[in-house]
């Protein structure tokens, strides 16, 4: 089963309804319970929320250990770490399940600051300068986007539109952002300047087109869609819109995860996940389409990858229990030495690796 953005969501909202009324307490900064440390060490940081201790929270996992970076009798989730590593913004629920605010850790001085309020989503994607952020936000009759200023400042609405605004994506280059809308009807692909002008329409069918990605250059956008199936596949195509180009054809569901990007950083490689084999697997191809090259091969699904910061390594979820109990591993990218860093009796989903 495909793990969008909606269904983990689903997973959290109905175990805040279970464990609301059992919080326990931890001080923040410390290391978490559950599986404190691993003999295998990582470079970078691996960011990821949990139930681990009752309720979820945020967590980094770095050099062997897991460290819990916040606690609280409330609901942590969906943590983006900023382009140098040094700040991780997170969605803070207020109430179940839809009142929320984007809150930002500081690794330096080890606080947290509230960034917005009231009715706050998720969907986040930094700047690649890190000084600001574009999010949703619902305003009542639907969802738009927004931007702010990573010290909290200059709140910004971008979109006006009649349908939901979803999944913005700052491109690396930082000009564009670009967005899923469903003003139109059905949802398509869109790009707009970063002040919210000149938005335009860059994929146009009568199904669903999903999860825009950037090239690292700003040149390209991979992206998912239905257009040639009933279920979606990988497409790509230029940040214009134009030289659309399908990358996979199988009968099965081939996507990316929401919350990372597939790109290596000199644009040549793309991880997905695919169930062309009967069951959810990791896969690696050229970003052109070729070479598409199985790494997992379990009983369990597999999700979620995502490059290490020198791409030497892969983090990806493997879901546990049926489906349900999400833990993180990390292999070499060519899918050897596959190695478990979390073991719990509840999900820990991986956001980033920086």
């Amino acid at each position: 089963m495909k793990k969008n953005f909606f269904q983990i969501s689903i997973i959290i909202v109905l175990t805040m309804l279970i464990l609301s009324c059992s919080k326990q307490d931890n001080p923040s900064g410390t290391t978490g319970t559950g599986n404190t440390s691993s003999v295998f060490s990582i470079s970078g940081k691996i960011v990821f929320f949990s139930i681990m201790d009752g309720d979820y929270d945020i967590y980094i996992y770095s050099n062997t250990n897991i460290i819990k970076l916040t606690n609280n009798p409330i609901y942590d989730v969906q943590p983006f770490l900023s382009p140098d590593g040094k700040k991780v913004v997170f969605t803070r629920f207020l109430n179940m399940p839809t009142d929320a605010d984007l809150w930002l850790y500081d690794f330096d001085l080890k606080s947290e600051q509230k960034l917005t309020s009231v009715n706050t989503m998720s969907s986040v994607s930094w700047a690649p300068d890190g000084n600001k952020i574009a999010f949703t936000k619902d305003v009542g009759s639907n969802i738009e986007i927004f931007t702010i200023d990573a010290n909290g400042n200059s709140e910004t609405r971008l979109t006006y539109n009649t349908g939901n605004d979803i999944l913005p994506e700052w491109s690396l280059v930082g000009e564009k952002i670009v967005f899923c809308s469903q003003k139109d009807g059905n949802q398509e692909i869109y790009v707009m300047n970063t002040d919210g002008s000149i938005q335009n329409r860059l994929t146009n069918n009568n199904v669903k087109d999903e999860y825009p990605k950037w090239s690292p250059d700003g040149n390209k956008i991979a992206f998912v869609s239905y257009a040639d199936e009933s279920h979606g596949e990988i497409y790509i195509m230029n940040s214009d819109g134009n030289s659309k180009k399908r990358l996979t054809n199988n009968m099965s569901e081939d996507y990316f995860s929401e919350f990372t990007s597939p790109w290596s950083k000199d644009g040549s490689k793309l991880l997905f996940t695919s169930a062309r084999d009967l069951n959810e697997e990791i896969y690696i191809m050229d970003s052109e389409g070729n070479n598409q090259t199985r790494l997992t091969d379990t009983d369990e699904e597999n999700s979620n990858p995502v490059f290490s910061p020198d791409e030497n390594k892969i983090a990806f979820l493997r879901w546990f229990n049926n489906g349900t109990n999400a833990e993180i591993f990390i292999m070499n990218k060519d899918g050897t030495e596959q190695t478990r860093i979390t073991n719990n009796s509840e999900s820990d989903i991986i956001t980033g690796w920086r």
